[in-house]
């Protein structure tokens, strides 16, 4: 499997994630201010890869609810 860290590389929330770190609020809110501030639709997909990303990143499951683990074809427990 590639590097965790280039994985998802152009995702716009990778690519924001100093920012997205830096609030205050839950991943999920934080993906949300930004899209509002840049404009962007909802997107599932980038939002799951996201929290893909921090998961391996962080060795923390936690980020990966059971519907971004079926987004992203991810058995339960599987980081």
């Amino acid at each position: 499997m590639k590097n965790y860290l280039d994985m998802y590389k152009d995702n716009i929330y990778v690519i924001n994630h100093e920012k997205l770190n830096s609030d205050k609020y839950d991943v999920d809110v934080s993906m949300q201010k930004l899209d509002k501030e840049l404009g962007l639709e909802y997107n599932a997909l980038e939002r799951a890869q996201y929290c893909h990303w921090l998961a391996m990143k962080y060795n923390e499951p936690r980020y990966l609810d059971p519907s971004k683990r079926k987004l992203l074809g991810l058995e339960p427990g599987e980081i």
